[in-house]
C-alpha cells in the first residue's frame, strides 16, 4: 500500500511540473528565432505566441518580417497551423532595404506550431 501511495505521490509531482513547464513558455512571450523562407531567402520572419483568444478559441501569434535584400521588396504572406492550407490572402508588405516590419497578429487554432507562406515578391521600388 506504501509503495501505491508513493508512485502516486511522484506522478502527482511529476504532473505538477510538466504543466507548469508548458505554461511557463508560453507566459515568456519570447520571440522565436529569424527563420528564412524557403522560397525568398532573404525575406526573414519570427514568430511569437501571444495569448489565447478565449472568444474565438484560438491562439493569437504575432509575426514579424524582415527585408535583408539591399534593395525595396513587395510580397504577400499568409499562415496557417497545417502546411498544406497556407495561402497568400494576407497583407501585402512593402519593406525597403534592410528593414524590419511591424508586429503582425494572426488567430491559429493551433498553440504550438505556426507556418508562413511567402509569394509574389517584387523587388524595387516600383509599386
Amino acid at each position: 500500500m506504501k509503495s501505491i501511495k508513493f508512485l502516486l505521490l511522484i506522478t502527482i509531482v511529476l504532473m505538477c511540473f510538466a504543466s507548469f513547464s508548458f505554461t511557463t513558455n508560453f507566459q515568456k512571450n519570447e520571440w522565436g528565432e529569424w527563420k528564412h523562407n524557403v522560397g525568398y531567402p532573404e525575406i526573414e520572419y519570427r514568430v511569437r505566441i501571444a495569448s489565447y483568444n478565449e472568444y474565438a478559441e484560438k491562439w493569437q501569434w504575432d509575426m514579424q518580417f524582415r527585408n535583408t535584400y539591399d534593395e525595396t521588396i513587395t510580397f504577400n504572406y499568409g499562415y496557417s497551423n497545417l502546411s498544406s492550407t497556407c495561402k497568400t490572402d494576407h497583407t501585402i508588405w512593402k519593406l525597403k532595404a534592410r528593414q524590419q516590419s511591424s508586429i503582425s497578429s494572426a488567430l491559429v487554432a493551433s498553440s504550438s506550431i505556426i507556418y508562413i507562406c511567402i509569394d509574389k515578391e517584387i523587388k524595387g521600388d516600383s509599386q
